[in-house]
């Protein structure tokens, strides 16, 4: 996924300026570094005609769906199921959603060796789960989103990248939103409201 998100952030920068591939940047002059300060590691691009603004590129995606898919696989590999499809909130907490895993995960395995057709672990859950014993041609699943609810989950994520940015000036955290990558949403109208969102809670 990070080399594609790499080219569509290049093709968008490309289209008014020219944009240069994987620089270099001396270690020290990173905000933050792990390990030796010596040498100089890699940045994946700047853009010589503004100033020489360099930019690191990151995939957006939902962290949420991406830890239902990590807890599916996991109860595909200790049961035999044909198929198992998360009805969620895609704004749900994820923080509150990793604490639960481990009891999710057992939980959802002893569903399926019983037989049952959906798993809840409690009614006040945002999620459930829907279980196909059998192969099915179309399976179905729904959920809810909230560009603010989204916004604010993920108010902090841009700082989880601070190793990427530079001490003494300005740089760009490119963050790529792609079906592929269980993107936030796929919808243009609510990914502004998502942005507009976030950016308030991030620099306001």
């Amino acid at each position: 996924m990070g080399p594609y998100a790499e080219l569509a952030a290049y093709d968008f920068f490309g289209q008014f300026t020219a944009v240069r591939a994987e620089v270099s940047v001396p270690k020290t002059d990173m905000l933050f570094v792990n390990g030796s300060a010596v040498g100089s590691i890699p940045i994946d691009g700047a853009l010589p005609e503004l100033s020489g603004v360099k930019f690191s590129v990151k995939v957006l995606a939902n962290p949420v769906e991406e830890l239902f898919d990590g807890i599916i696989d996991e109860v595909k590999s200790k049961c035999k199921v044909a198929h198992i499809v998360p009805s969620f909130e895609l704004d749900m907490s994820f923080s509150l959603l990793q604490k639960n895993r481990s009891d999710i995960v057992k939980g959802l395995v002893l569903a399926v060796n019983q037989g049952e057709r959906i798993y809840r672990r409690s009614k006040r859950d945002a999620f459930y789960f829907i279980i196909y014993h059998e192969p099915k041609r179309l399976y179905i699943s729904g959920g809810a989103w909230s560009p603010y609810r989204q916004a604010l989950e993920l108010e902090s994520l841009p700082l989880f990248h601070c190793d990427q940015w530079l001490r003494a000036e300005p740089n760009l955290l490119v963050f790529v939103l792609h079906p592929w990558f269980k993107s936030v949403s796929n919808s243009f109208d609510l990914d502004q409201v998502f942005f507009r969102a976030l950016a308030r809670r991030l620099f306001c």
